[in-house]
């Protein structure tokens, strides 16, 4: 659920993309499935590799590795973004080498230029500690709460401040991301205030009980 949530704001992209233009449109949709394939499902597949590491680490009570998993997850995108954000602001040359109409191109260009900074900068830098949390979430059995907060953060705060800036304020491609910005800013913010708000005793002794149910169940069913 939530990774339909992030990847259907594409959808609302090319919703609004289509009322500033044919040719934004058409540089918009080159950038998206320029930046998916190259950029986002890179760091989105990465980013969730964590999860796993996060539910063994709280049922075994290791708090510890939970923080080294967040930290070398943390490094290991910022390194990544890198040489992503070096192809995404030299996607030109690649485009016309294949091709494409040069005007298209150019409104690609400014898009993939704006959309390299979230990457580096304060955009993933909220992804990064928010995808911590949903792992966290995950490895408490409540993902159900990790995607509510998603919908509200992206839909319910992200894009109205994105309609709003891009146009009423004209503000254009940089409204796009001002609301995935504010969207990412509240999504964290949400999820540090469940997590301090969490009763970490109780869901120790939670945890306790789920993994000796499942002991149980198998020594009951061996076959299985």
């Amino acid at each position: 659920m939530t990774t339909l949530l992030i990847y259907s704001r594409s959808i609302v992209s090319m919703l609004f993309l289509g009322r500033l233009g044919k040719t934004e449109l058409a540089g918009g949709s080159l950038a998206l499935g320029f930046g998916n394939i190259t950029g986002n499902s890179i760091l989105r597949g990465l980013s969730t590799g964590m999860d796993p590491i996060c539910c063994q680490a709280y049922g075994a009570k290791r708090f510890s590795v939970l923080s080294h998993a967040f930290q070398k997850t943390f490094c290991l995108l910022l390194l990544v973004s890198i040489p992503i954000s070096a192809l995404w602001l030299n996607m030109e040359p690649i485009c016309i080498w294949l091709g494409q109409d040069p005007a298209t191109i150019r409104v690609a260009k400014i898009y993939m230029a704006f959309s390299a900074l979230p990457i580096l900068g304060l955009c993933e830098l909220g992804n990064t500690p928010q995808t911590a949390a949903c792992g966290v979430l995950n490895g408490m059995a409540r993902p159900n709460l990790g995607a509510r907060i998603n919908l509200c953060a992206f839909y319910g705060v992200g894009l109205p401040v994105a309609v709003l800036v891009t146009f009423k304020f004209r503000y254009g491609f940089l409204g796009l991301w001002i609301g995935l910005l504010s969207a990412q800013i509240s999504c964290l913010g949400m999820m540090v205030y469940v997590l301090v708000q969490t009763d970490w005793k109780h869901q120790s002794k939670r945890a306790e009980e789920m993994v000796s149910g499942t002991d149980e169940e198998n020594q009951k069913n061996p076959e299985k």
